[in-house]
């Protein structure tokens, strides 16, 4: 059996582990001398020094949740935290999960039901504390929070992996059905062929990229409410499952707010978003899959042509 028919069945067998795949694609990096094949390879089983730097099949969608306490025992229990609460050096951590480990301990990770969790930093939460960190209203304060992705996500990761070698193998097989035998006369690809394969399949997205379609937060499209315009911003909020009666308001606290250049200058529209987290926590308020609190924000701050920081 070649090496590239054994990288094949080891991509197509479930019981292989993804690491002995990969330690064979080592193999198969070395024998064509190539070397970015040979860095993704080392990159994959000894993890990605820079989280800025990992693939974007490591990356997943994962919105963050959070413990709000207040005065007198007020507070929320597991709501969820808009980005734009978050300065934007770490808006991240309300939007998205980045895998560094190895891969090996990303398919461990991914093993069995449920979901993998991963708190906040210290400092984060340090910074969140503070007077100018702190963005909600009433006095609450956020005590604990995190993000969390299902299992099945991260072991999507593996799967990509998986299927990017396989179609790799697969494509090289066919420009050199001996590639990576070097005894063999029909071995011989060129320099120029192994870099266009290894960038339109291993870095590119040629095949299915599991993170692609979870990477987004909000499953809702982006709404472009222009500045005035009542009527785009009252469909928006109604497509989304708002009331007429809020709508009305809603209505009536922007009108009787002072000018400002955010929503943190509107206390009664601030009052009016933060009523709609209640509602929603409480399960009087079901809105459209994908939308939170932080969407409808954007787009009353888009109608009312200021910066959309609310404070809930």
């Amino acid at each position: 059996m070649s090496l590239l028919q054994d990288v094949q069945n080891a991509a197509v067998d479930a019981n292989v582990p993804i690491s002995t795949l990969l330690r064979k694609c080592a193999v198969l990096a070395a024998r064509l001398n190539n070397d970015e094949l040979r860095a993704w390879v080392s990159k994959e089983l000894n993890g990605y020094e820079n989280a800025k730097d990992v693939p974007d099949y490591r990356v997943l969608g994962a919105p963050a949740t959070g413990h709000l306490a207040g005065p007198f025992g007020s507070g929320y229990q597991n709501i969820t935290i808009p980005p734009m609460l978050l300065p934007d050096w770490a808006q991240q951590y309300a939007e998205e999960m980045r895998f560094t480990q190895p891969i090996a301990t990303i398919e461990d990770l991914g093993k069995g039901d449920g979901a993998v969790t991963c708190q906040w930093p210290g400092n984060l939460m340090a910074y969140m504390q503070t007077k100018e960190g702190n963005k909600f209203a009433n006095g609450l304060v956020l005590y604990g929070a995190w993000q969390t992705v299902a299992k099945a996500s991260v072991l999507g990761i593996v799967d990509t992996v998986r299927n990017r070698v396989l179609e790799f193998a697969l494509r090289l097989e066919n420009e050199a059905p001996a590639a990576g035998e070097p005894d063999r006369p029909d071995s011989v690809v060129s320099d120029a062929t192994v870099s266009h394969l290894y960038q339109t399949i291993i870095h590119g997205d040629v095949i299915g990229n599991v993170a692609t379609a979870s990477h987004a937060v909000q499953t809702t499209g982006p709404i472009k409410v222009v500045k005035g315009d009542i009527e785009a911003l009252r469909k928006a909020l109604t497509e989304w499952g708002i009331p007429a009666q809020e709508l009305q308001n809603l209505e009536t606290a922007m009108k009787e707010d002072p000018p400002g250049m955010s929503l943190a200058d509107k206390p009664k529209t601030t009052a009016w978003l933060s009523s709609m987290t209640g509602k929603m926590l409480s399960g009087a308020l079901k809105l459209s899959t994908g939308v939170g609190v932080d969407l409808v924000a954007q787009v009353i701050g888009q109608f009312l042509g200021i910066n959309q920081i609310p404070t809930l």
